[in-house]
């Protein structure tokens, strides 16, 4: 069973994030488009983003830090029901580059320290 809610199962699913084998969390990504236009009467597309940040203004899904998610893949810190497949870490690079417009290739401790001084994620030792 999920631990999502029905309209986060929906929104990660949009975004590529699951793969087919969690049976619990997986939809196909154009049926998940669908159910998310008629669950919410808009019609964004395929833009994960703009999704994700509609449905955050609205508390619909809880926030998500996207940039300090993405910092977990590349520290080899996948959460549990997420794709842990090869191109996993160049997926995350991907994200990162788009949210922040920045680029420290596959350099987790280089990514770390400049989410750290943006305030993007909270500091290792802070949070430790």
């Amino acid at each position: 069973m999920s631990l999502l809610l029905p309209l986060e199962r929906l929104l990660v699913n949009l975004e590529e994030h699951v793969s087919p084998e969690y049976v619990f969390i997986h939809v196909p990504k154009d049926a998940a488009l669908k159910q998310l236009e008629e669950l919410t009467g808009q019609a964004f597309g395929y833009d994960a983003k703009r999704w994700r940040c509609w449905l955050e203004e609205r508390a619909m899904v809880p926030k998500r830090n996207i940039p300090a998610a993405m910092l977990k893949v590349l520290e080899d810190d996948c959460p549990a029901g997420y794709v842990r497949s090869e191109d996993g870490k160049a997926r995350a690079l991907l994200r990162l580059r788009d949210w922040t417009g920045q680029d420290f290739g596959f350099g987790a401790t280089k990514w770390r320290v400049w989410l750290e001084a943006n305030g993007f994620v909270p500091s290792k030792i802070a949070g430790s």
